[in-house]
């Protein structure tokens, strides 16, 4: 209550303290800083939003993409940023003022990465049965993926090592010898990335024999 603050204010002190001081996040996508505020001892209460400020170290915060939340049962200030763009790369802090004192965060730094995605040239590749066809897809990420991040499968299609033959840089699966089973499901293209992932799946349509 107030009146305990009033009576404990020269004992109270507040952490403020970041889940994490390197954010990562993707151009156009949203992120989410987040602090968690610990008024110690338990007795010091009585914070709220209005307490907590957000600041952008280095520039200021854009005012009509951002969101700013407190949960008083978690402890936990959050500012939600939309639609993330160049411009916001920086650091970002947490500031509370209670009981007339000023209690600062670590500094938190965003960095911006770019989506992986995977594309596939065509979705839907034309086959004749008994013949021999290419699936291709198309990789952005940043920092460029690597063979070992890019992992091809099946969804409802046995894998077949005899038949099936992914590219030495990884982008295109070649399948020998098509059978009517292997339109039966799909083909699946994945990127993984040490901070994100995107799939594709690409169907193979039976038109006829060779």
């Amino acid at each position: 209550s107030s009146g305990i603050n009033a009576e404990y204010g020269d004992f109270c002190e507040v952490f403020v303290l970041p889940i994490t001081t390197n954010l990562v996040a993707f151009y156009d996508k949203s992120a989410s800083f987040q602090v968690y505020v610990y008024p110690l001892p338990e007795d010091c209460t009585g914070i709220d939003r209005n307490n907590i400020t957000w600041v952008k170290v280095s520039g200021s915060l854009p005012i009509s993409r951002i969101e700013m939340s407190y949960s008083s049962e978690d402890l936990l200030a959050t500012l939600k940023m939309r639609a993330l763009e160049e411009d916001d790369l920086g650091s970002y802090r947490c500031d509370v003022n209670y009981l007339g004192k000023l209690y600062q965060s670590s500094e938190i730094t965003l960095d911006l990465r770019t989506k992986p995605e995977v594309t596939p040239v065509e979705s839907k590749v034309p086959a004749l049965l008994g013949s021999n066809v290419t699936l291709n897809v198309y990789i952005t990420a940043d920092p460029p993926a690597t063979t070992d991040q890019i992992v091809w499968g099946t969804l409802k299609i046995d894998w077949d090592e005899d038949r099936f033959t992914i590219s030495d840089d990884a982008l295109s699966l070649t399948i020998r010898e098509v059978t009517r089973g292997d339109s039966e499901g799909y083909f699946s293209c994945e990127v993984r990335t040490d901070y994100a992932s995107d799939r594709a799946y690409l169907l193979l349509v039976v038109v006829g024999r060779l």
